[in-house]
Formats: structure tokens, sequence, C-alpha cells
């Protein structure tokens, strides 16, 4: 259930859903993954502050995804990341 949650979560990241987004990571907020995952929804809606705090919990419990977030959070905004790495993004 936990494996379908996070694909719709990116699924809906990927087509720029937030509302679908927010939707289903209420649920499923505490894993590293899901953490990532919010972290870009933030990014997504502008809350760069909150987008950095997520990716820095995300990687603090292991996230490979998040630490590359943040290795490149300063240099790039959410249309760059989307170009340039969407895998990694999400």
């Amino acid at each position: 259930l936990r494996r379908q949650r996070q694909m719709c979560i990116e699924t809906a990241l990927r087509q720029g859903d937030t509302q679908t987004a927010r939707h289903y990571l209420s649920r499923c907020a505490d894993d590293p993954r899901s953490l990532n995952n919010l972290g870009v929804l933030c990014l997504m809606e502008g809350d760069r502050e909150k987008a950095r705090h997520c990716f820095t919990l995300a990687a603090d419990r292991g996230s490979a995804d998040a630490a590359y977030n943040l290795a490149h959070f300063d240099e790039l905004s959410y249309e760059d990341f989307g170009q340039r790495s969407s895998e990694n993004l999400l």
C-alpha cells in the first residue's frame, strides 16, 4: 500500500497536481521518500524554506535523492530540477 501511495504522489508531482500529491503525502509523510517528495511539493508551491527543511530531514534519514536535491538546491529552481534530473528530484 505504501509503495502504491508513493507512486501516486510521484505521478501527481510530475503532472503538477499539487492537491493530489498533498492528499497522499498527508497519509505517509514520515518516511524519507515521502519527506523528499514533500520537499518537492513545497518547492513547487514556492516555499523554499520548508522544501530545504524537508530535504534535510529526508537526507538525514538516508534518502540519496534528498541529498542530491540539497546539493543542488541553491543553484536551481524547481523547473531546473525537472529538466535536469526528474528521477533524482523524486
